[in-house]
């Protein structure tokens, strides 16, 4: 049976982040290598990832298809304001143009709607106080907040820093 997976704020392969969340890493290779042990725990490789933004900290392709190479499942990246190098290359990145990657199935911009088992959703980078047919039961899925925003009613921090690195 193949999941549906929400995730944001990896932040791979970003040192500061690791100061500026206070997560509990020694450095960047633990992180990521803790990251991505829980991504693959729970995420089989015909799953469904949205990733709502901020998914690396780096500019080089080799080292995005690295790492997007050893997570389980398709991922719908959308951007964060750390994915501007994503998103300008997303062309290449899902066609798989020399970047050696076939992870990514989709990157589109931070907002998105969407409809999954019959449950509507907007998916955002950035959490949202009011958001499309809230009132008729569609849920707001974001991340941006790193545990700082409160999820409330139907609206829900899927940061792996609200979520215990998962």
């Amino acid at each position: 049976m193949i999941e549906t997976w929400f995730t944001s704020d990896t932040h791979f392969n970003h040192a500061n982040i690791i100061k500026y969340c206070n997560r509990p890493f020694v450095n960047i290779d633990e992180m990521d290598a803790v990251l991505i042990d829980n991504w693959n725990e729970r995420v089989k490789p015909n799953d469904i990832v949205w990733h709502l933004g901020d998914f690396i900290f780096s500019r080089n392709w080799k080292e995005i298809a690295k790492l997007a190479n050893r997570l389980n499942g398709k991922i719908s990246l959308l951007k964060g304001n750390h994915d501007k190098y994503l998103y300008k290359n997303r062309h290449s990145l899902i066609n798989n143009k020399g970047w050696g990657t076939n992870s990514f199935d989709t990157i589109s911009d931070s907002y998105k709607k969407v409809n999954i088992n019959g449950q509507r959703m907007t998916l955002c980078h950035y959490g949202m106080r009011v958001w499309n047919a809230s009132h008729w039961g569609n849920w707001h899925l974001y991340g941006h907040s790193h545990d700082t925003l409160p999820s409330l009613g139907r609206s829900f921090d899927v940061g792996v820093d609200a979520n215990d690195y998962k």
